[in-house]
């Protein structure tokens, strides 16, 4: 029985040190973890049949996915409040000294909610009760703040190409995309876009939030830092006008994710969604498939956080979720880029000779395609002459100086041999040879490669209930993101 007793108290002492431990680091990161609301509140008042308000019942709310309670009374005008309350399904119950026990349940309590219900207790004894089974709506009249909610079953249910949340944000009235290629759906990480328009406002104005963090790239104001997956995501809304002002820095609208918690249970699952080209039709034009392999697979988990007969033995105190979600992608593509041309290589940077550092001699050059597109003028009269912008012409038939010195024409005599060094040559060595000429761009280079894309995310929530007034979550995401591509993309 001692050594019991002592085991008991050494894991009770080591979960206080880890409580105290994660609020310390909490609290020394307060600055970058200022959050908005993700809650959700229920106040009202509670009264007899005659309209008599009744003082000191006590009131109590208890979340039906984790069976957390959460109590309070009311005051001397019989109202009670419930200020922050974790979204979910509630049963809520009301006692008071000589009338019936309330119970109403089903109440669903979703983000950014304020919701007023007011109880009416009936006369009689305690130990009676009156079940509500189908819970009347309640009536949001403490905010006049305009919204919609994408639920938990829209956002796993609705078939989504990419299974990118972003793209259920176009279900609510009063958005539209903004600007061609600014709401990418599909794609994630740098190359994903969350311009969006709402009610008519800058697609850049918005705030995009993730458990009341702030996850918009602010260097862009057009991406997002992380792609919460579509699987651990709980619900969001969007708030389009008169929002609080709690939710400053955005002159558009608010976006507000949260992630899902554990439960009393354990659930989980365990995904995989794939295209191949193998799977696909042949192009009847091109008579032929781009290549394409699509994989996107993860799992999630979440449950109560318990050692059986000795702590959190009725599973209400602590709960986990997690999830780990990864993108393989690989498509076909054409690559065109501007590498250095033939002459750049052989250390000719100023084929006109015209900076005064040229080096003494220096040997005019002709015009080069690979450098520069060749621009064909038609004058009056003929005959026509190519010229390189901002350059003379070519020294061709009917043209006076100064020109640029023909193609086939011999260099001067005593030129000095250019020096190359080896960091440069060393360089140039990782660049293609130019394959190509244009004549409507500074493309010489075009080649057939597949751009290959890798993601992957990890998510963790922890909630833990000190009380039925006190209780603490924390929430870690991270997302790894890599394309292989040879073009550049701004922001890298």
């Amino acid at each position: 029985m001692k050594q019991f007793n002592s085991q008991n108290g050494l894991v009770h002492r080591t979960f206080c040190w880890m409580i105290g431990l994660l609020i310390f680091l909490s609290l020394s990161g307060v600055r970058c973890l200022q959050a908005q609301e993700v809650t959700g509140s229920i106040s009202g008042t509670v009264q007899d049949r005659s309209g008599a308000v009744i003082p000191n019942a006590t009131i109590v709310a208890k979340r039906m996915e984790s069976q957390s309670r959460f109590s309070t009374t009311t005051n001397s005008l019989g109202l009670y409040s419930f200020p922050a309350l974790p979204i979910g399904i509630y049963q809520i119950t009301a006692q008071a000294q000589g009338f019936q026990k309330y119970v109403g349940s089903g109440l669903k309590l979703s983000v950014n909610d304020h919701l007023q219900l007011d109880i009416t207790l009936q006369v009689g004894s305690m130990t009676e009760s009156v079940e509500v089974a189908a819970q009347p709506t309640a009536v949001n009249t403490e905010s006049s703040t305009v919204g919609e909610l994408v639920n938990g079953d829209q956002v796993q249910e609705l078939p989504l190409n990419g299974r990118n949340f972003i793209a259920l944000t176009t279900l609510v009235p009063g958005t539209a995309p903004g600007g061609a290629g600014g709401l990418d759906t599909f794609d994630v990480g740098l190359v994903g876009g969350a311009s969006l328009s709402i009610n008519g406002n800058a697609s850049n104005g918005n705030l995009w939030l993730v458990n009341g963090v702030n996850n918009l790239d602010i260097g862009s104001n057009r991406t997002l830092l992380v792609f919460p997956s579509v699987d651990s995501i709980s619900e969001f809304t969007i708030l389009r006008n008169n929002y609080s002002a709690e939710f400053g820095y955005a002159a558009g609208g608010i976006v507000n994710v949260v992630t899902k918690s554990g439960a009393q249970s354990f659930h989980g699952d365990v995904f995989e969604f794939l295209r191949n080209d193998k799977l696909d039709a042949t192009d009847p034009i091109l008579q032929a498939k781009n290549k394409l392999r699509y994989n996107n697979y993860g799992w999630t988990l979440g449950g109560p956080i318990f050692i059986p007969n000795h702590y959190n033995t009725d599973k209400t105190k602590d709960f986990f979720f997690s999830s780990q979600e990864w993108r393989r992608q690989v498509r076909g593509g054409t690559v065109t880029m501007n590498v250095p041309s033939l002459r750049q290589r052989q250390g000719i940077l100023d084929p006109t000779c015209s900076s005064p550092n040229s080096p003494s001699p220096c040997v005019p050059q002709p015009a080069d395609p690979e450098e520069i597109p060749a621009i064909l003028q038609n004058p009056n009269p003929p005959p026509p002459t190519i010229i390189e912008p901002n350059e003379g012409p070519y020294c061709l038939s009917g043209v006076t100086a100064p020109c640029i010195t023909a193609p086939g024409q011999s260099p001067a005599a005593g030129t000095t041999p250019i020096q190359f060094d080896p960091n440069a040559a060393a360089e140039l060595a990782r660049y293609p040879l130019p394959n190509t000429t244009s004549s409507t761009s500074s493309t010489n280079f075009i080649a057939s490669k597949p751009a290959s894309t890798k993601w992957r995310e990890e998510s963790a929530r922890w909630d833990h209930a000190f009380s039925e007034k006190t209780t603490l979550w924390l929430n870690w995401i991270h997302d790894t993101w890599a394309q292989e591509n040879t073009n550049s993309l701004w922001g890298d």
